[in-house]
């Protein structure tokens, strides 16, 4: 339900897709694996193909924390 709802709220254009394809990329990989740490690895692909994805989290200035893709996936 989550990821249906990520996917819905951040549709190709938006400033939040690029969430949405780590979202899909790791729930893809987890429904075939079960092994979080592989979705993981997937998730931060995508995030890696799409260099702009943190932008939106990074665009608040130097005095807040700045993201990583591994911010996103702990595991």
């Amino acid at each position: 339900d989550w990821l249906t709802t990520l996917q819905n709220e951040n549709p190709p254009d938006s400033p939040g897709y690029g969430f949405a394809q780590m979202g899909t990329a790791f729930m893809d990989n987890f429904r075939a694996t079960g092994d979080t740490r592989a979705a993981c690895a997937q998730a931060m692909g995508a995030a890696a193909s799409n260099p702009g994805v943190l932008s939106a989290l990074n665009s608040y200035g130097y005095a807040n924390r700045t993201y990583g893709a591994a911010d996103l996936c702990p595991f």
